[in-house]
């Protein structure tokens, strides 16, 4: 089969399925944010951080399958379809959080973006089929947590922003977790 053929027939129907309005509306408002932040001040804000985490929750979000029922008889695998949205919805996060750190002063979130993105798809693995939107809250919740928790807690507190100190850590950490659900069989 060719690749053009493969790609008519499984990129468009799922671009097509996907909820594409909460990740635009959050990266239009990232994008948005950080241009005013960055015309308007040079001083480093927690503005990357926090779009990183949105972003990563709105493309958590997109992973939820309304098909999924009347897909499951279908030879492609659960973790195969949500890859393929997850590898979608990357062409829109990946050049927004560029843009971010391109637009406001200090440290883009690059890196935390890739950790809490794969945080939040490891957690939809292990979640039943209808609860990936509880999966990506996630993101957003640690990112919150963690800027109110940092500086607080000693070494409890330093672990609520380890997606921000450590993000290749957690990213390492979201992989296996991801791969052990795979391979278990948990998203099945």
């Amino acid at each position: 089969m060719s690749g053009l053929l493969v790609a008519r027939l499984t990129l468009r129907p799922t671009a097509q399925a996907m909820p594409w309005s909460p990740v635009v509306a959050v990266a239009a408002t990232g994008l948005l944010a950080a241009w005013a932040a960055g015309s308007l001040s040079a001083r480093t804000t927690v503005l990357p951080i926090v779009v990183a985490g949105t972003l990563a929750a709105a493309a958590t979000a997109t992973l939820r399958d309304p098909a999924d029922e009347l897909l499951r008889p279908l030879p492609t695998s659960v973790p195969a379809r949500r890859l393929l949205r997850a590898a979608l919805v990357a062409l829109v996060v990946v050049p927004v959080t560029l843009g971010v750190a391109r637009l406001t002063p200090g440290p883009g979130a690059g890196a935390a973006t890739i950790a809490l993105g794969l945080t939040g798809l490891a957690v939809a693995s292990w979640l039943p089929e209808r609860r990936v939107l509880v999966a990506s809250a996630v993101p957003v919740c640690w990112v919150m947590v963690g800027l109110a928790l940092q500086d607080r807690l000693g070494a409890l507190g330093d672990a609520t922003a380890w997606w921000w100190t450590h993000p290749w850590q957690v990213t390492v950490a979201a992989v296996l977790a991801l791969g052990t659900a795979v391979t278990t069989g948990r998203s099945r």
